[in-house]
């Protein structure tokens, strides 16, 4: 098969350098407009429910939210396990599903039997919510707002009401979390005495409290002309309104909220809190989509959040940004494959240099390197596969399986064209040449490629997150090795057809003289030498 893929090349030189470019160009695309993520979708599709119990301790809200919810979801289709977590006034329940599935179709399944298993439910209690669908790393950017004029209640509010619209607006955000600071609230203080005096009851001043607080539609009134809206307007809108909501009527006389509980305007009890710099302030967590670009979604959110920090300044406000950074993680992988890939054509050039002596094959194995690592990000985007940390490790280590199966056919080529002279029939000669390392690079290909099959054939947790770095390694070794045998010979049927190579360089004959001799001299020990290799191997 390789002896066809070297004679199809030299036989279409054009086309197959033409095909190369092609693919080049293809895998430029790719990554241009690649996923890029800091770790590949490692975890199996899930769901978190979480619950709101207010007033409830973590003993109640276990046997009275948590365990009814668990048997209504551990019945759902392709469900592996299910975890939950009660704590006081909230239950989070965590639905994990096969690897495999489909996570919309998993949500949908979730949200059909929520819609039944909300009735089970005492009164009092909140509807269940979905967290949003986000990828496996799941935070995007951490970042924290403090301020030393406005109060924890005033900061909160600005952060809550004005900055996360802004926030959820960029895409590819799934979900912005607030801590710290305050949560406005209107709070009912009651007299106990007042309270028993006026013979009411906590659940009417609730109820009346409602009733102050509801907002609901007038209908519309219809006239020859037009349909006029009207808007029934709550009569509690402001403190001493809603003091002056009616909770009874003992004996005639109407019994008002503010006469037996004071309305003020306060802050919500607090669930954890948030230090910023040694001064407490708000801390912002975001998520990121599922399949959404991180690096992409973070230079966004950084963007949108630098022209608001412009507009907060003047009001005190102090913008803390990345406070945890996932994609400065990407950005570190990108830059090491850059620098690898510069280092590695770097030592490529220098080396064929001093040993060719020719600019020509050093162009021939230099550009095996971008066309194998192009061709397997296009095949990896083909696949709905990210570039992340590990498949971009795997780009780095292969690199050098890239290098060595091109330089080989190179520095064949150029031995056999030096021994034959300029009347040598260049056809024959680079078939020739190429066909005597096929098998010598086939075998050293495949001998590192197997080292790698056991990571690609790890299951759970370890193979979902490991694999991409197999997969990407693999791919860029098997296209280099169809590289070699294709587009390398056709670049040298079309560069060294008429070329006459230089002599080979006198340092460069002693090193194969010395190699020759050191062989010879080992022949001999043969048992004993690779008893010593497998003892090194075992050793260490």
């Amino acid at each position: 098969m390789l002896a066809t893929i070297v004679r199809s090349s030299l036989a279409a030189p054009r086309i197959v350098t033409a095909l190369s470019l092609l693919v080049a160009l293809l895998g430029t695309g790719a990554l241009l407009g690649a996923r890029l993520d800091v770790f590949p979708d490692f975890a199996p599709p899930h769901v978190l429910v979480q619950v709101e119990a207010p007033g409830l301790d973590a003993t109640q809200v276990e046997s009275l939210v948590t365990r009814p919810l668990e048997d209504v979801l551990g019945g759902a289709e392709n469900v592996e396990a299910v975890r939950s977590t009660s704590s006081q006034g909230l239950a989070a329940i965590q639905v994990v599903f096969g690897r495999g599935s489909d996570p919309y179709l998993q949500r949908q399944v979730i949200s059909e039997r929520l819609g039944g298993g909300s009735a089970l439910l005492p009164p009092g209690i909140g509807p269940p919510q979905l967290s949003p669908l986000s990828s496996s790393m799941e935070y995007l950017l951490h970042f924290g707002f403090t301020s030393d004029r406005l109060s924890p209640l005033e900061l909160h509010d600005l952060v809550r009401w004005t900055l996360k619209p802004q926030i959820l607006a960029v895409p590819g955000v799934a979900q912005a979390q607030i801590f710290g600071g305050e949560s406005r609230e209107r709070q009912l203080w009651v007299d106990p005495v007042k309270l028993n005096a006026a013979g009411v009851t906590l659940e009417e001043l609730s109820e009346a409290a409602r009733r102050a607080t509801l907002i609901s539609g007038g209908g519309y009134l219809e006239t020859a002309v037009q349909r006029l809206v009207l808007r029934a307007q709550a009569p509690a809108e402001s403190l001493s309104a809603l003091g002056q909501a009616v909770v009874a009527t003992p004996a005639g006389v109407p019994v008002r909220i503010g006469d037996i509980a004071q309305v003020r305007d306060g802050a919500a009890p607090r669930f954890g809190d948030a230090m910023i710099g040694g001064h407490p302030g708000i801390l912002v967590e975001t998520s990121t989509q599922y399949g959404a670009n991180t690096l992409e979604v973070t230079r966004g959110l950084e963007h949108r959040l630098e022209i608001l920090a412009t507009q907060l300044a003047p009001r005190g406000v102090r913008y803390h940004p990345a406070l945890l950074r996932p994609a400065s993680f990407i950005e570190s992988a990108i830059a090491k494959l850059r620098n690898s890939l510069l280092v590695g054509a770097a030592l490529v050039v220098v080396l064929l240099l001093l040993t060719l002596r020719d600019w020509r094959g050093a162009l021939i194995s230099f550009g095996a390197i971008p066309v194998s690592l192009l061709a397997t990000i296009w095949i990896l985007g083909l696949g709905g596969l990210s570039l992340n940390t590990m498949s971009l490790g795997g780009l780095v280590v292969a690199l050098g399986v890239v290098v060595d199966d091109a330089v080989i056919d190179v520095e064949n080529i150029t031995r056999r064209r030096r021994a034959a002279g300029a009347s040598a029939d260049m056809r024959s000669l680079l078939l020739e040449a190429s066909l005597e390392v096929r098998r010598p690079v086939f075998y050293a290909t495949a001998a590192v490629a197997v080292a790698f099959l056991p990571i690609l054939m790890l299951s759970g947790l370890q193979g979902a997150f490991f694999r991409p770095l197999a997969t990407a390694f693999l791919l860029a070794v098997g296209l280099s090795l169809l590289v070699a045998m294709s587009a390398t010979p056709a670049l040298c049927a079309l560069l060294m057809r008429r070329h006459q190579p230089r002599a080979e360089p006198a340092w460069l004959g002693s090193c194969k003289r010395w190699q020759r001799s050191a062989i010879t001299g080992l022949e001999p020990r043969a048992a004993p030498v690779l008893v010593g290799v497998v003892l090194s191997g075992v050793a260490g």
